[in-house]
């Protein structure tokens, strides 16, 4: 057809609960739903399906909006596999360096938290700016960000921290407000990701510092105490949740 055009992808890099993530030249990787792995039909049917990959595409604005350049930069669309089937697509900017996870694990994090990118900023006023849009995002929203120790990078050549695969934020927010007849393992997903989120999240900003601390209150409104009880609240009724959140903006 016209407009269409093969893509050679290269060695398998990672396999996780969603996507399948392959080498796309030196600078980019390639990802589509892991669909074989996924135990339950509906919820890989949702997954790879032309409105999640919609949402998700617009979500990206959205994200941006709180997180700016810390977001990695990704492209969503449309692919046919060898076997025929429609896939969701995305490319993403290949980022070079080591997760906030493997620092830790390497024990390597209190040193690199002092290095500065090119604006100054050390990595760990970057890690905090992170904690906070996630923070004010779920305030203003009611959708938690996944960010955990995995999914934000440390680029060795600039310093600078990269959130990627911050969750299927818009998708959940689609389900949330457009959609009446969720299935009962949706449902059961939801609330998973948002209990998972929550403990990530509240873990991370426990560990901030004193002044970080003031700081969260003080553009939250909140304490952390008080933060957590909102994500409880949200985890036990996802879809409720998010509608009360829409109700107030309005």
């Amino acid at each position: 057809m016209p407009g269409e055009r093969s893509v050679e992808v290269g060695e398998e890099l990672g396999r996780g609960g969603e996507n399948i993530v392959y080498e796309l030249g030196k600078d980019s990787v390639f990802k589509v739903p892991n669909l074989e792995d996924e135990k339950d039909a509906g919820v890989a049917e949702f997954m790879n399906s032309s409105i999640f990959n919609d949402r998700a595409r617009e979500g990206q604005e959205g994200l941006r909006k709180y997180f700016g350049s810390y977001l990695s930069e990704e492209v969503f669309f449309r692919g046919v596999r060898d076997d025929g089937l429609e896939v969701n697509v995305r490319v993403q900017e290949r980022l070079r360096g080591k997760t906030i996870q493997e620092l830790e694990e390497e024990k390597k994090i209190d040193e690199v938290a002092n290095y500065k990118n090119a604006e100054g900023k050390t990595v760990r006023q970057q890690g905090t700016d992170i904690l906070m849009a996630s923070s004010k995002m779920f305030l203003d929203l009611g959708v938690p960000v996944d960010v955990t120790g995995k999914n934000v990078m440390w680029v060795e050549a600039t310093n600078e921290l990269k959130l990627f695969d911050p969750g299927p934020l818009e998708a959940i927010y689609y389900l949330a407000i457009e959609s009446d007849n969720l299935s009962e393992q949706l449902r059961t997903r939801l609330k998973k990701y948002y209990n998972f989120g929550r403990e990530n999240l509240v873990n991370r900003l426990r560990n901030l510092s004193e002044q970080d601390q003031i700081r969260f209150l003080g553009e939250t409104g909140m304490d952390i105490d008080r933060f957590e009880q909102h994500m409880k609240e949200a985890a036990e009724d996802p879809v409720g949740y998010i509608r009360r959140q829409k109700e107030k903006r309005e």
